[in-house]
């Protein structure tokens, strides 16, 4: 009895600490007006003497919920276009209903005439006033992403064009899923970008970095650059606009930097846009900047939607004295030795997000639907889908139908094939273009043609004979590279008289890339095949044809 006796204390006592440590603050954040719940609010906690213990984010019904830490002694409510409100936390488990008062005129009464203000100088000015705005809007993505992080799915694109004609080059897209629970734009601290700048230089090699909410959140931003309401411009006739550049100072002066424009929605308080251009490049690379666009997410939070990060490649000529000595190098800004060859473009938007509560978010990138079929109208499943330069494949279902991943707005050619001539890239349709903008899907019919007509046009002369062998051979070296133009020798088996012999046959090269094909090969006759160039060689031998197509990669080695 007294044992049950005391496991009943140490119940009541284990129970009576967790209720305290387990105290939390909830409550509703509404306007003080209309009583309508405000989203994405953010809320801050803290003690007595102001120091911030931990912060959340109200949803889109404008409650929230967090837990009450020791020493917690008062809540502050943020939210761009309201007043903030500070609110003294009772002793207990605390239940509040926060009303916050709009400032509608607010943005309506900014003009461009506001003066400038740079870090150290006193006063305020409305470009200051609008900066605590934004900064509000700010803190409420980060906080959102700290404590609701959604997995997204996120297409990331590398473009290079031509300096002339400005047409691409180079085009590389890749959709990848992950969880947002940290900025996927910046990819370095605010602090890094104060001291280092956003460019880093490795020999010839630059990088450009594109600030983001965290960069513009952080108090390093405000302490180096000057802030000034933007002229109002056609294109953001219902926006205004925060002007930053850097401040000049002696010990900065190395560092190339970012100037620029935040634009905010004037009716419904919120952000729109970032756009910015670095500063101290050459006068050939002064072209090079970049956009960062915002989208208010079903929860009230803005989020980055998309960027993207303009880069002029530039050549640089080294300068030589008389005496033959490089001459030193002057600051970026006066160098006139140097012209562009290509322009980069970087950047990634957002396809979709799902939070954990359930809710979701589709963007409006485009992708390409349809069927495969054959000339008879038969559907073809477990065929292989993809797009021309790029490395998505999808593969189509019983129905013959296949949906291919989120893309951008762009000119694509859509191409099919089975799994054996996909190994060989090969593909049994023609090159199907199709166009697709934003936030409109297309709907495709490809056509999937025979082998022997694919293999007919693959094989020189009349080299191919439906029934017969065909390989799709590469060589490569050790690390993969393709080896050019390697000599090709092939033996095909004689029997006579109960003797298996192999009779080599006239031999050729492999392509620029690596590649060859052995056509017309009788499918119950072995095959020795041989790559060599003038060091290394590999070969490998088909004792049993496992169907009509072999495909084949050769590593050389050195013998």
């Amino acid at each position: 009895m007294r044992r049950r006796e005391v496991l009943l204390v140490a119940l009541l006592v284990f129970t009576a600490a967790s209720s305290v440590s387990a105290q939390r603050v909830h409550g509703v954040v509404r306007d003080s007006i209309t009583g309508a719940p405000v989203a994405g609010a953010v809320v801050l906690l803290s003690d007595s003497i102001g120091t911030l213990l931990a912060r959340s984010i109200g949803d889109e019904t404008g409650a929230f919920t967090m837990l009450r830490l020791r020493g917690s002694a008062s809540i502050r409510i943020v939210r761009i276009g309201y007043h903030p409100r500070d609110v003294t936390l009772s002793a207990d488990d605390s239940i509040v209903d926060i009303r916050l008062g709009a400032i509608p005129a607010f943005l309506d009464a900014m003009t461009a005439s506001s003066e400038r203000v740079c870090p150290g100088e006193h006063g305020t000015t409305a470009g200051f006033e609008l900066w605590q705005q934004a900064r509000a809007a700010l803190l409420a993505s980060v906080v959102s992403r700290e404590s609701h992080p959604p997995r997204i799915r996120l297409l990331s694109f590398e473009r290079t064009r031509d300096p002339v004609l400005n047409r691409v080059s180079k085009d590389e897209s890749h959709m990848k899923e992950l969880v947002l629970d940290r900025s996927y734009v910046a990819a370095r601290p605010a602090w890094a970008f104060a001291y280092e700048g956003y460019m880093r230089e490795d020999g010839r090699d630059r990088t450009y970095y594109a600030p983001d909410d965290e960069t513009l959140l952080d108090p390093s931003f405000a302490n180096t650059h000057c802030l000034q309401l933007a002229r109002n411009d056609r294109d953001h006739a219902d926006q205004v606009g925060i002007a930053f550049e850097p401040v000049r100072d002696n010990d900065r002066d190395t560092l190339v930097d970012v100037r620029g424009v935040l634009w905010l929605d004037r009716a419904k308080p919120a952000l729109r846009s970032l756009q910015f251009e670095y500063t101290g490049l050459e006068p050939a690379a002064r072209e090079s900047g970049g956009e960062v666009v915002f989208r208010v997410m079903p929860n009230g939070v803005s989020m980055i939607e998309r960027w993207v990060i303009r880069a002029a490649i530039i050549a640089t000529e080294v300068q030589v004295s008389a005496s033959g000595l490089r001459r030193p190098l002057r600051a970026r800004e006066y160098r006139m030795n140097s012209h562009r060859v290509a322009t980069q473009e970087i950047g990634g938007e957002l396809a979709s997000a799902q939070w954990p509560d359930g809710s979701a978010w589709h963007g409006l990138l485009p992708r390409i639907s349809g069927i495969l079929a054959d000339s008879a109208g038969t559907a073809i499943a477990g065929a292989r889908v993809w797009m021309a330069k790029t490395n998505d494949t999808v593969v189509t279902d019983p129905n013959g139908r296949f949906s291919l991943p989120y893309v951008l707005p762009g000119l694509y050619a859509v191409l099919a094939t089975d799994s054996v001539l996909a190994a060989g890239g090969l593909s049994r349709t023609a090159y199907y273009w199709v166009y697709v903008d934003r936030g409109r899907n297309a709907e495709v019919r490809l056509l999937f043609h025979p082998r022997s007509i694919v293999l007919s046009q693959l094989c020189p002369g009349a080299s191919y004979r439906e029934g017969t062998g065909v390989v799709l051979g590469q060589v490569v070296g050790v690390g993969g590279i393709p080896v050019v133009n390697a000599r090709i020798d092939v033996w095909r088996r004689i029997q006579a008289n109960n003797i298996e012999l192999f009779r080599q046959e006239p031999g050729g090269a492999a392509g620029t890339d690596g590649k060859f094909v052995i056509c017309g090969t009788p499918l119950d006759q072995k095959l020795r095949i041989r790559a060599h160039d003038a060091n290394d060689s590999a070969e490998f031998t088909i004792e049993k044809w496992p169907e009509e197509i072999v495909v084949k990669t050769l590593v050389v080695r050195s013998p």
